[in-house]
């Protein structure tokens, strides 16, 4: 079999929404805690496995299954860590909650597909459930 290989340019989907969490408790969240999502979102992550590396590790690789609009898809994530920023995907402090960047980074193997916008709405919908469950704890 010949591997697949992307011809077509990386690029970005990406947005800023307000949370009501601290920056640092969201940053610890996506960066120390990701086993935990499908306890803050059952309804939206299924389920979560480590494909390489473990669940705090920079470059660590993750098979995410969850469901938008009623619709089930999974999609691997290589983690990128940024400690001493605490950037996962950047949050920053605003008021009493935080501004957090949610991007996606992809690159499309044909260029008749369409962009993962679906994925974005995923991480921005799992991004203000755990934000919820942190200011609650």
């Amino acid at each position: 079999m010949v591997p697949i290989i992307a011809t077509y340019p990386k690029r970005k989907l990406e947005t800023t929404i307000q949370v009501k969490a601290p920056a640092h408790k969201l940053y610890n969240a996506f960066a120390k805690q990701c086993i935990h999502h499908a306890d803050y979102s059952p309804n939206l992550t299924k389920s979560a496995e480590i494909c390489e590396g473990d669940w705090e590790t920079n470059g660590s690789v993750m098979l995410w299954n969850y469901v938008i609009d009623g619709k089930t898809g999974t999609f691997k994530e290589r983690t990128e860590l940024d400690d001493e920023h605490m950037i996962v995907k950047p949050a920053t402090p605003k008021g009493e909650g935080s501004l957090a960047s949610v991007a996606i980074a992809y690159e499309k193997l044909r260029e008749d597909v369409p962009a993962p916008d679906h994925y974005l709405e995923y991480m921005i919908e799992l991004a203000k459930k755990i934000s919820e469950s942190l200011v609650k704890a």
